[in-house]
């Protein structure tokens, strides 16, 4: 039987009395008991021999109330016939249950001869609640049919569970569905995120500035495995789209903030990107085509080796769209993806799962300006990301699992701009994950430990006059860093009502010799069954990278000192209302001096509050509003005073409405508004005769602010369903009121005005998805 540390919780949660307690309540006779009870101040072992008397006496009361029943069986996919696995069987008001296996099968030893209610559920799927079941002596088979509910967007909530927070430190739980059909999202994970309070983004792309971070603080988890660069197209502060293809996601879990343990190495968030299983008993396959990719996916049994695979291949025809239309303007930018994504599933035992993941990307980008002084010649870029992973789940014991990752990444990227600039990265990383998690009546318990080998090579050389915020950089260095952690932490339901995760890392960086120790506190306490509470406090690093080593091998990791408060409300079943604050100081932050050394003279802060209300009603109308206020300020890089963050945003608001009319229709709507970003101005310019042209003189970093941003989309959808295959049809209408949001300012000759730079016009895509 193959199941998650959660899902054996959820088995357990319902045990409130220690085990002595409870085996006494339900084995031993009414004198025992009390004679037990009345000698439990430290006289237990004088009337031991007393004990064994009773025993004795009521050994045939024994025997009868020992008399147990067995109950086994299988759950159905009500459309498909199929089994299904990992689904909860509980016995309520007690503390037995267990998940289904790969075969669809459960079986539950030990229960007490009598008439109980069943519980069994997994999410996807409406939870069935069957009740009278009896339970005989010996053998009681159930099966049940649970009936498939799409998870759409109406349904994804920004906490952890609906009902009240439980510790976890998950900001939000997204499914398949979702991030398929929202709208505006370019069937994008982080364009669905953005949506979600405390997220800022960088205008329109994918990169995710989580309450006052940076994408490079984010920790990014596909299949288990570490990914270092995310994004197509990361260059200039793009990063357009993300690597992952939606139609193959299962589930997505973000952690804003007050991330466990078992998390590290990273400052701000925590991304858990798992991609589904495909099916072990039919080929099936999809494909879709819309006006910027084509996509297929293809999944399909190994009945040989008891397994599964599931592939898919992505392309954007940008490049070919552009050449032949004049949408590209006068920069004759000609830009085009793929990747390719593949999952191996195993099952090697009832016990033991074997998984083996592969993801490869690769993006170009030519172009040719010749509308500005300063930025004139060739444009390229390249970038490829390959990534390996293998991963054996295992059930060592009932409450005893383990789960192993070794994983291998790459990162190729290179870039040349007009004026000489140029950038060339290798980042090469190799890692090994053991995590070890008991589970016990109160406790969740995770003891791991992450080995991390990385090596990189990095080159820049970014002239102020074309660097993006005159953010002048020349940086060389080729290293490696060996980085070894370990960590444990609780979940501890300690009562009904109050939950605590514990938790303390431990992170060593051999080329610096640096230690740190992480301490971590989340706290949730239900104050009603409609109001929860949350606080969270805790130590965060991040070492430096392996070439920053090379150029200064004393340097120590970046640290953020978080904590936040939380309040939420459940009024009915239809609105949900959550606040919350947040303040992390930031310290040992690197800069860059005029010689361009590297220290650890950094500091700033960060701290914001965040309102969130969801409303779902019966009529098929669901949605949610966001509204963040924050404040971030730093000093880091090349900058020597404190000033506001590159992507400080202080207002931020998401709105997202979906409607479901009819059987076949959906429609949505998303709109965005946000405060503008800073940006450096010119104070000043002067003009150089060996040169041959002028130069700008930076005003104060980042003292002004690019305009507000906004952006409305709206998408209809129509499901067609034939006797072989689904369809889905759409026309999404992207950036509605054609808002011209700037990324850059283009200056002119002599640095006296300046244009700007936008990405997103007014943009119709049609699409279709089938499904066979």
């Amino acid at each position: 039987m193959l199941h998650t540390p959660t899902q054996l919780l959820r088995r357990l949660k319902k045990v409130k009395d220690s085990i002595v307690d409870r085996n006494l309540k339900e084995n031993f006779p009414q004198p025992v008991k009390l004679f037990w009870e009345s000698n439990s101040q430290g006289d237990h072992f004088v009337t031991f021999g007393l004990v064994l008397v009773l025993l004795i006496g009521f050994t045939p009361t024994l025997q009868a109330q020992q008399k147990t029943g067995i109950l086994e069986g299988a759950v159905f996919d009500k459309n498909t016939k199929q089994t299904i696995e990992l689904v909860n069987v509980l016995i309520e008001g007690t503390a037995m249950g267990t998940a289904t296996d790969s075969e669809g099968r459960y079986n539950i030893q030990n229960i007490s001869i009598g008439f109980y209610t069943v519980r069994i559920s997994i999410i996807g799927y409406k939870e069935r609640r069957l009740s009278n079941v009896q339970i005989k002596s010996g053998k009681n088979v159930l099966n049940a049919v649970l009936e498939e509910i799409s998870i759409q967007a109406d349904e994804v909530v920004v906490m952890p569970k609906p009902e009240r927070y439980d510790a976890s430190g998950i900001s939000a739980r997204l499914g398949k569905d979702m991030v398929a059909s929202a709208t505006g999202s370019a069937q994008d994970i982080f364009w669905v995120i953005q949506t979600l309070p405390g997220i800022a983004s960088d205008g329109d792309n994918s990169k995710l500035y989580v309450r006052g971070g940076s994408p490079d603080e984010n920790l990014v988890l596909f299949d288990g495995a570490t990914i270092g660069n995310p994004f197509h197209f990361d260059m200039m502060g793009g990063g357009f789209y993300s690597i992952f293809n939606s139609r193959l996601v299962d589930k997505v879990e973000f952690y804003a903030g007050g991330f466990p343990a078992r998390y590290g190495d990273k400052l701000s968030s925590v991304l858990d990107i798992e991609n589904r299983t495909a099916d072990f008993e039919k080929t099936k396959g999809e494909l879709s085509l819309s006006m910027s990719d084509v996509s297929g996916v293809l999944e399909a049994p190994l009945t040989f080796a008891n397994g599964s695979a599931l592939l898919s291949a992505r392309r954007s025809y940008f490049d070919a769209f552009l050449k032949y239309t004049d949408l590209a303007g006068q920069y004759d930018v000609l830009p085009y993806f793929f990747d390719i994504n593949s999952k191996l599933d195993f099952n090697l035992s009832q016990q033991h799962k074997l998984t083996l993941s592969g993801l490869f990307s690769r993006e170009r980008m030519y172009a040719y300006f010749d509308e500005n002084p300063h930025y004139t010649g060739d444009f390229s870029f390249e970038s490829r990301n390959g990534v390996a992973t293998a991963r054996l789940r295992s059930v060592l014991t009932d409450l005893f699992l383990s789960d192993l990752i070794l994983s291998w990444s790459s990162v190729k990227r290179s870039s040349v701009q007009p004026g000489g600039g140029f950038e060339e990265l290798t980042d090469q990383v190799l890692s090994v994950k053991q995590d070890f998690a008991t589970i016990l009546p109160s406790h969740e318990l995770h003891v791991g430990a992450w080995f991390v080998l990385e090596r990189q090579n990095v080159q820049i050389n970014l002239p102020m006059e074309s660097a993006i915020n005159f953010d002048e950089l020349k940086l060389r260095g080729d290293g490696n860093s060996f980085k070894p952690s370990l960590y444990v932490d609780d979940k501890w339901t300690i009562s009904s009502t109050l939950i605590a995760t514990l938790g303390l890392r431990y992170d060593y960086v051999a080329r610096s010799k640096e230690g740190a120790l992480s301490p971590r506190i989340n706290i949730a306490y239900a104050w009603n069954d409609h109001m929860s509470l949350s606080a969270d406090y805790g130590w965060y690093y991040q070492s430096p990278k392996a070439y920053e080593l090379v150029i200064n091998n004393n340097l120590r990791s970046r640290k953020a000192e978080s904590y936040g408060i939380g309040m939420k409300h459940q009024i009915g079943d239809e609105i949900v209302v959550s606040i919350e604050a947040y303040n992390k100081n930031l310290s040992q932050l690197i800069t860059i001096d005029s010689l361009w050394n590297l220290s650890n003279d950094g500091y700033g802060y960060s701290r914001g509050a965040e309102f969130y209300i969801q409303l779902k009603l019966p009529s098929g109308f669901s949605g949610w509003l966001s509204y963040t206020y924050s404040a971030s300020k730093r000093k880091e890089g090349t900058n020597p005073d404190l000033h506001y963050f590159d992507f400080d945003r202080p207002h931020m608001i998401s709105l997202v409405a979906n409607y479901r009319f009819g059987e076949y229709w959906q429609a949505g709507a998303r709109f965005r508004y946000g405060s503008g970003k800073p940006y450096t101005p010119v104070a000043s310019a002067f003009y150089n005769p060996a040169a041959g042209h002028w130069f700008p003189i930076p005003g104060e970093h980042n003292s002004g602010r690019f305009p507000d941003y906004s952006r409305l989309d709206i998408r209809v959808t129509r499901h067609f369903q034939f006797e072989t295959f689904d369809l889905d049809v759409y026309l999404e209408l992207l950036n509605l009121y054609n808002r011209k949001n700037p990324i850059h300012f283009m200056w002119d000759e002599t640095y006296s005005s300046k244009d700007p730079v936008t990405v997103f016009p007014f943009l119709p895509v049609l699409g279709v998805s089938a499904r066979f």
